[in-house]
């Protein structure tokens, strides 16, 4: 079974019930189902899956590579069918300028207002020193330009890239800012 056919089962079973039962249900089970997204280079997809009010499924194919972001895409389970949402240097603003791709989210979804916020990361890295470290972008590109708060309209699937977290890494940066219903610490 390819990495992308796995990852998306492994996920996805854990959020889609067999038969309408609940997780209350004392005869509820899990079964899973091969759901394929499509994305021939898939990863993993972390915490960046989450059931939102419309019934759907949400969640981020992460993507190794320096040049390939991670894909968003969303399942309806009455319908067994996926669809592509977004790619996420497209999401947000960076597609074509040849830097270190939005590789992944590692955030769960949180809805608001009828829009699901969730971040990007990179998902990119060389090993120096025998430590993993942030990629080192090979000729051509530049490197990571840091990570991205993203907002999805569940009505209209129009995205909307709220605020970036530029060259630092988090572990450095301490900043608090506040998007509506949404705030965020980095420290």
């Amino acid at each position: 079974m390819s990495a992308r056919v796995l990852a998306t089962v492994l996920v996805l079973a854990a959020v889609v019930r067999a038969g309408g039962e609940t997780a209350a249900t004392p005869s509820a089970r899990l079964i899973a189902r091969v759901y394929d997204s499509g994305f021939a280079d898939a990863h993993d997809t972390y915490n960046a899956i989450g059931a939102a009010s419309d019934g759907r499924i949400y969640y981020v194919l992460s993507s190794e590579r320096h040049d390939v972001a991670g894909q968003m895409f969303v399942l309806d389970p009455a319908s067994g069918r996926s669809r592509h949402v977004a790619d996420l240097d497209e999401a947000a603003g960076q597609k074509g300028l040849h830097v270190i791709a939005q590789g992944k989210s590692h955030v769960n979804f949180v809805e608001a207002g009828g829009k699901l916020y969730f971040a990007t990361h990179i998902g990119f890295y060389s090993i120096v020193d025998g430590m993993e470290t942030m990629g080192i972008p090979p000729a051509g590109f530049a490197r990571y330009p840091g990570g991205h708060l993203l907002s999805y309209d569940l009505a209209t699937g129009r995205i909307d890239d709220l605020a970036t977290a530029p060259e630092l890494p988090p572990t450095v940066r301490q900043t608090t800012r506040s998007w509506g219903p949404i705030s965020g610490r980095c420290s």
